[in-house]
């Protein structure tokens, strides 16, 4: 089976250019997480459907960037994302949203 982004269906992936892929180890390895060039996605191994995150200007429980990098997972069930230029993004795995910690926050979301 193949992933791919498709503008027009929304269960794929949001982008083609992969950047880092990791299990959920907190939902029984269910879910991969996936961050690209353009948003976070969340695959579901058994429905096979995607949940797509991305950066939405003026909204603050958005990601601080689309561009993402690296993630690290801790044992308190938040998931840390290293962003392009906008700091981390850190998601509660078992809510919605995502806080944001940036190096200068007086600086708004790109």
């Amino acid at each position: 089976m193949v992933f791919q982004h498709n503008k027009n269906d929304l269960n794929r992936l949001s982008d083609n250019y992969i950047l880092d892929i990791l299990e959920n180890p907190h939902d029984g390895n269910r879910t991969f997480w996936i961050t690209t060039d353009w948003g976070f996605n969340e695959f579901n191994k058994t429905t096979f459907k995607v949940n797509r995150f991305y950066h939405v200007p003026g909204d603050q429980k958005s990601l601080a960037h689309n561009t993402l990098f690296g993630m690290f997972p801790d044992v308190n069930g938040l998931l840390w994302i290293g962003t392009e230029n906008s700091g981390v993004s850190v998601r509660n795995t078992a809510g919605k949203g995502f806080e944001h910690f940036r190096i200068c926050p007086e600086l708004p979301c790109e």
